[in-house]
C-alpha cells in the first residue's frame, strides 16, 4: 500500500514538473490577445452605434440590406470577441481549464459559434451583391424578407455546426494530477474526419463562394464599363447619352464592392494559417514533433554532419576496445577467427583511426561552422 501511494505520489509530481510552459510566450499571446479583444469590442460597438444613430435619426426607419448585413457581421466579430478570444485569454492566465464539464463543453460550444457566423454572413452578403449586380433586373423585384431570411439561416446554419463541440470536450486527466477541457476521438480517424469537416464548413467552403461570387462581380463590372464606354463613344444624341449613363454601375456600388473585397481579403489572411495548422497536426502524425509546433530551432546541416562524425568516431572507439581485449584472451578469439594481431598493431590502428576521425571533425566544423575561430585557437 505504502509502495502504491509513493508510486502515485512520484507521478503526480513527476506530472506537475512537466506542466510548464514559457513565460515569456505567454506574456506576448496575452498581449495579443487583449490587443484584439478591445480592437474587436471597440471597433464593432462603434458601428452598431452608427447603424443605430443611422436608422434612429435618419428618414429611413428601416436599414437597407448592406446596412443590415454589417450589422450582423458585426454582431459575429462581437460574438468572437466575447465567445472566443475572452475566454481563451482567461484560459491562457489559468494555463489550465478551472471550471466544470459544463462550462467546458459552453465554451467549446462558443468559440466557433463567431467563426461560423462571420463565414456565413460573408457568404449571404455576397450572395446578394452577385445578385444585385450581375442580375439586377431580378434583383429589383425581390425585397428585403429574403436577405433577413438568409442571415437567419446563416445563424441557425452556425449553432447547428457548432454542436459537435459538446459532445467532442469534456474535461479530463492529460497527465498524473493534470486535468484539463481536452477533445476524445474514441475512433482512430475520427479525428481527420473532424478536423477535415470542420475546416470545409468554416473556411473552405465559405471561401470558394466568396471567390466565385466576387470573380464573377468583378468581370461583370468589367465588361459593363467597355460596353457603356464603347456605346458613349458612338452615341452623338444627347439621348442616348442619357441612356448610356444610366447603365454605368454606381460609384456607390463600386465602392461598396471594395470595401467588402477587402474584408473577403483579410478574412483568408486571418483564416488560411489556423486552418492549414489544424490539418497538419490532423493528417501528419509527425507535426507535433516538428520544430515548428514546438518553437524549435531546426538541426543545421553542419551539427547534422558533426553528429554523424562523433558517431563513427564512437563506433571505431567501441570496435577498437573490443580488439584490444580480444588480444589479451588470444584463445578465446584467435580459435574462432584464426587471425592473429600483436597489440602494438592494435594500439597503432586505434591511434591512427582516433587521429583521422578528429582530423575530419575539425577540418569540417572549421569550415562550415559558425565557432570556426574557436576551434581554429585550439587546433592552434
Amino acid at each position: 500500500m505504502e509502495n502504491t501511494t509513493n508510486d502515485t505520489m512520484s507521478g503526480v509530481e513527476s506530472g506537475i514538473e512537466e506542466d510548464e510552459r514559457d513565460n515569456d510566450l505567454v506574456k506576448v499571446e496575452l498581449l495579443v490577445l487583449s490587443l484584439i479583444f478591445l480592437v474587436t469590442l471597440m471597433g464593432n460597438s462603434l458601428v452598431l452605434f452608427a447603424i443605430y444613430l443611422r436608422r434612429c435619426r435618419g428618414r429611413r426607419q428601416r436599414l437597407t440590406r448592406m446596412h443590415f448585413f454589417v450589422m450582423h457581421l458585426s454582431i459575429a466579430d462581437l460574438v468572437t470577441g466575447l465567445l472566443n478570444v475572452l475566454p481563451q485569454l482567461a484560459w491562457d492566465i489559468t494555463f489550465r481549464f478551472h471550471g466544470g464539464e459544463i462550462l467546458c463543453k459552453l465554451v467549446k460550444f462558443g468559440q466557433p459559434l463567431g467563426s461560423y457566423l462571420s463565414s456565413y454572413v460573408l457568404m449571404a452578403t455576397a450572395a446578394d451583391r452577385y445578385h444585385a449586380i450581375c442580375y439586377p433586373l431580378s434583383y429589383c423585384r425581390t425585397t428585403s424578407r429574403r436577405s433577413r431570411i438568409t442571415v437567419y439561416t446563416a445563424w441557425i446554419l452556425s449553432l447547428l455546426l457548432c454542436l459537435p463541440q459538446i459532445f467532442i470536450f469534456s474535461i479530463q486527466e492529460i497527465a498524473p494530477g493534470i486535468w484539463d477541457c481536452w477533445a476524445t476521438f474514441d475512433l482512430p480517424y475520427a479525428k481527420k474526419a473532424y478536423v477535415t469537416w470542420f475546416s470545409i464548413m468554416i473556411f473552405l467552403l465559405p471561401f470558394s463562394v466568396l471567390t466565385f461570387t466576387y470573380v464573377e462581380i468583378c468581370l461583370s463590372i468589367w465588361h459593363n464599363r467597355e460596353v457603356a464606354m464603347l456605346e458613349s463613344q458612338q452615341a452623338l444624341q444627347p439621348q442616348i447619352r442619357a441612356r448610356n449613363q444610366s447603365s454605368l454601375i454606381s460609384k456607390a456600388k463600386i465602392n461598396t464592392i471594395k470595401q467588402t473585397l477587402a474584408v473577403v481579403i483579410l478574412y483568408a489572411a486571418s483564416s488560411m494559417p489556423f486552418i492549414g495548422g489544424q490539418l497538419w497536426s490532423a493528417w501528419d502524425p509527425y507535426a507535433a514533433e516538428s520544430a515548428f509546433f514546438k518553437g524549435m530551432r531546426e538541426p543545421d546541416v553542419h551539427d547534422t554532419v558533426a553528429a554523424e562524425q562523433l558517431d563513427e568516431l564512437r563506433q571505431s572507439l567501441d570496435l577498437s576496445h573490443v580488439q584490444l581485449r580480444a588480444a589479451h584472451r588470444p584463445d578465446e578469439i584467435f580459435a574462432q577467427s584464426g587471425e592473429a594481431r600483436s597489440s602494438l598493431e592494435l594500439w597503432s590502428s586505434l591511434v591512427s583511426r582516433m587521429s583521422r576521425y578528429t582530423s575530419l571533425i575539425i577540418n569540417r566544423t572549421s569550415n562550415g561552422s559558425v565557432k570556426s575561430n574557436k576551434n581554429n585557437n585550439l587546433a592552434t
